[in-house]
């Protein structure tokens, strides 16, 4: 008999070794050896055969197997697997050499299927994954590889959901890891990379640079109008102003001259009325005889030769026709 030390030493080892055998692209499914009285792991289903043919899937728990008639050719593990695919050498559109490596994410959901579908499943499964991975590089330039990532891994989805639903597979996603490129390659998309960074900088500064030649000439624009509204107002202001002070003007000047005009129509009156008495007339004449001599004197004085009445010196003479002309000029005033 075999002590519990022993088996407890064995399970992890052929755990491992099953685990591994899944894994791997390249091989078959694993099978039980029946031992009669056999368990079904909660994780798996198994395919028993009956005389070579198949007979039926087992569940998980525990059943009996008929030996030398029943035997257990294979056992799927019905949990989600990662199948890694390793770097596979590629040509893009634009003739650029590359090395793609992803991963698998798939799940057994038909054992029948999986067992009789294909002879490696899981080999099946990569190898179409890699030629549909070629497939889209192939239409695909070295630029858009790093952009269409997303677009890459739908459509190798696509292309192995269709083909694993044979096999009894669901594949739930696929995911480019690695990209690998000539190192020359390399070097040229690192130059290409900080040429296009150098570009963007240039960009943003000359959009910087454009952005603040435009504030500064709507600010002069804004300043101008600004300037010229103030000195259109100013010159309204002052328009207005040297108006009123005209019209201000013209006013004083008006009132002015009806003043004067007043003041010499009231001085007039006076006049009159004091030239009406006889000590009026008395006064006027010696007026018109005092102002006589006066501008007789300034024109003597003015010229060397003077034109003048014969009777200029006749001072008494002048003044009687000056006070006859205004007796006239008064008696037509009278009669008016």
């Amino acid at each position: 008999m075999i002590s519990s030390t022993m088996r407890n030493a064995v399970k992890p080892r052929l755990a491992a070794r099953y685990a591994s055998t899944m894994l791997d692209p390249s091989a078959r499914l694993p099978r039980k050896k029946n031992t009669i009285i056999n368990i079904c792991g909660q994780n798996e289903e198994m395919i028993i055969e009956r005389f070579g043919k198949f007979h039926r899937k087992q569940k998980p728990g525990v059943f009996a197997c008929v030996p030398l008639i029943d035997r257990i050719p294979y056992r799927v593990d019905m949990r989600e697997l990662t199948i890694p695919v390793h770097p596979q050498s590629a040509i893009t559109k634009d003739n650029v050499s590359v090395e793609l490596g992803g991963n698998i994410y798939i799940q057994f959901v038909d054992s029948y299927k999986a067992a009789y579908g294909a002879y490696q499943p899981i080999y099946a499964v990569s190898q179409h994954a890699q030629s549909a991975m070629r497939a889209i590089v192939g239409d695909t330039t070295l630029d858009e590889l790093f952009h269409r990532r997303n677009e890459m891994n739908t459509y190798i989805l696509q292309s192995l959901e269709a083909a694993a639903e044979a096999w009894g597979i669901k594949v739930h996603r696929y995911e480019i890891t690695t990209v690998h490129t000539d190192p020359k390659i390399h070097d040229a998309m690192n130059k290409q990379a900080a040429a296009e960074r150098q570009r963007r900088e240039d960009v943003l500064h000359a959009e910087a640079t454009k952005r603040t030649l435009i504030l500064e000439s709507e600010g002069k624009k804004e300043k101008l109008i600004n300037e010229s509204e103030g000195h259109k107002i100013e010159t309204i202001n002052k328009a207005s102003a040297d108006a009123e002070a005209l019209r201000l003007s013209a006013d004083a000047h008006r009132y002015q001259q009806e003043q004067e005009a007043n003041g010499k129509a009231a001085a007039l009156l006076e006049i009159g009325k004091a030239l009406a008495t006889e000590d009026g007339q008395h006064a006027s004449r010696f007026t018109i005889a005092q102002k006589y001599l006066e501008e007789y004197g300034k024109i003597v004085n003015g010229s060397n030769t003077v034109v003048l009445p014969s009777n200029c010196d006749n001072v008494v003479d002048m003044v009687t026709k000056g006070m006859t002309m205004y007796d006239a000029l008064k008696g037509t005033t009278g009669r008016t």
